[in-house]
């Protein structure tokens, strides 16, 4: 297992310990008591991810012009989906071939991916990518997460007052966490299913 998913697991799993150790306290002591456990849970949350991001010092780089800019765009417009932009992720040192659509409308591509891939595997890519523009993964992706995050806490605190024993309580973030890879999984096999 790589330092990488480590870092991957504890964005996701730090925070969700967290949000249910509120839950248990605030079962256990009144609202009150949960809010710094709520806080800190977002907070690392968000300082995990930007610890992820800025270990790999990934760089952005706009294209402008040039066979891939002009490449992603013919196929872009095949597919009927409008793009803003196509971005190279450099990821330094990081050997990882990968892309990403982003809600903006744009696209991503690390500079692994272009150096080592056949233009064709890379255009599979690409076109796997516009289909999850064209379904708006990213956007209902981020959505998912914001509902999913609310109803932890709004559920927790409902339940907080209703139900005397922990243990259902200990199930709610592991739940959610499984909900939303499983979304997750069934958007990657409608993006395979459009983009080849």
């Amino acid at each position: 297992i790589t330092r990488q998913a480590i870092w991957r697991q504890a964005t996701m799993v730090a925070p969700l310990t967290l949000l249910g150790t509120g839950l248990l306290r605030a079962e256990a002591n009144g609202l009150s008591s949960a809010v710094p456990w709520f806080t800190t849970a977002l907070i690392v949350r968000t300082e995990t991810h930007r610890l992820l991001s800025s270990a790999h010092r990934f760089v952005l780089e706009a294209l402008t012009v040039g066979d891939l800019r002009d490449r992603v765009f013919g196929l872009a417009a095949a597919a009927r989906v409008t793009l803003d932009a196509v971005f190279l992720v450099s990821g330094g040192r990081s050997r990882h071939a990968n892309a990403y659509a982003s809600g903006g409308r744009m696209v991503m591509l690390t500079d692994y991916l272009i150096q080592n891939l056949r233009r064709e595997e890379v255009d599979g890519i690409v076109a796997h990518e516009l289909a999850h523009l064209r379904r708006r993964h990213p956007l209902l992706y981020t959505a998912r997460w914001g509902v999913i995050w609310t109803a932890l806490a709004a559920g927790g605190l409902l339940m907080a007052g209703l139900v005397r024993s922990p243990a259902p309580l200990i199930g709610v973030p592991i739940f959610a966490a499984l909900a939303v890879a499983a979304l997750q999984r069934r958007s990657e096999g409608a993006a395979d299913l459009d983009g080849a």
